[in-house]
Order: C-alpha cells, then structure tokens, then sequence
C-alpha cells in the first residue's frame, strides 16, 4: 500500500486567504487545491507546487508536466511520480464534490 503526501500549495487559498491542500479531483490525474478554512476548491498551477527533494539522493525535484498531468522528476537517479497518485482524494477530506476541469461542466451527463 502507498501512503498519499500531504503537500500544500505555495500560494494560499483565494477565499480565505489561507493554506490549501493539494488534493486528487478527478479520475485521470486532475489536481486541485482545497482551503483548509473552508473547503473551497480551485485550480493549481505548476510553479505553485511545493519544491521537494529525491527521497533516494536528495536532489531537487523538478517539476514537469508529462502527459497532461503533473509530475516530479528526479533527473540525476532518473524517476518520476505523478503528483496525482500520490495525494489523497478530495472526497476523503472534503465535503464538497470533486472540482471539474474547465469545460466539463457543460457536458451533459
């Protein structure tokens, strides 16, 4: 079993200008960020993502974006995450339902 990370976005939540935790939203490898205050959901972009460290070398992680998703990389030991896998799923933590990616909620379901 993996343990999911706890990682919070650099920039604070735009609701109630408070830290916002890093979530999965959406099957597929959406990522978003909810307010620790209110639970207000919204987008994150890659320089928002906290920098991290190579549990193996300790190297500084780059942060990429590969097949549409977001994904650390570690260049000298030559591994990658995504970011996704490795977070707990909004529904675990939060009320509310899981942020659509732009667009999608004009699909009828």
């Amino acid at each position: 079993m993996q343990s999911k990370r706890f990682l919070f976005s650099k920039k604070l939540s735009l609701c109630c200008d408070n830290k916002a935790l890093l979530v999965q939203s959406r099957e597929g490898g959406f990522v978003s960020q909810n307010c620790l205050k209110c639970g207000k959901q919204n987008t994150v972009s890659l320089e928002n993502l906290p920098d991290l460290i190579c549990d193996c070398c300790g190297s500084n992680l780059s942060k990429e974006i590969q097949q549409k998703n977001y994904f650390y990389a570690c260049h000298k030991c030559e591994r990658n995450w995504k970011l996704a896998d490795n977070l707990p799923h909004w529904s675990e933590l939060f009320e509310e339902s899981g942020f659509a990616p732009y667009g999608e909620m004009t699909k009828e379901w």
